[in-house]
């Protein structure tokens, strides 16, 4: 089977294509093992073309959903904070505690906890994709990696 999809490199960039797999969930696995974060995948082709007979053939299968106000203005709040050299899991906290809408305070306080427990920033968010999509966790990862964390969340 051909699944059409839309991802992101490790550098942010934006790709779209196609790739032979035997169901959905093996050509997430497929995209992944090749390095990207994938936010659309459905049965079909890219390019354009549907299979006969098919209406469903373009239709996306899964998509990340992604609050990208709340998403900015987190990722802002926390660079501003990790420029400053206050520590990942303290600023965590002042955007929890900052934080208006009970869903984002909840998946920041995941986030902080498994911080504090030794994970990863970018582990810990892709643990709440509702709130931090691949591409930012990929960042994030970036981020932590180079030691320029402050300018990838900006």
């Amino acid at each position: 089977m051909s699944f059409a999809y839309e991802a992101y490199d490790r550098a942010g960039k934006q790709l779209k294509g196609d790739v032979d797999a035997s169901s959905l969930d093996h050509a997430r696995d497929i995209l992944s093992a090749r390095g990207l974060f994938v936010t659309k995948v459905w049965q079909g082709r890219a390019g354009g073309a549907k299979s006969a007979g098919t209406r469903s053939a373009r239709r996306p299968v899964l998509t990340t959903q992604v609050n990208l106000p709340e998403l900015a203005a987190t990722a802002r709040q926390l660079s501003i904070l990790v420029a400053t050299g206050t520590p990942i899991a303290d600023a965590l906290r002042a955007a929890e505690i900052q934080s208006k809408q009970p869903d984002t305070k909840a998946a920041l306080k995941s986030v902080r906890r498994a911080v504090e427990e030794g994970a990863s920033t970018a582990d810990a968010m892709s643990q709440q994709p509702k709130l931090f999509d691949p591409v930012t966790c990929s960042l994030v990862e970036a981020g932590e990696a180079s030691g320029a964390l402050d300018q990838m969340l900006s």
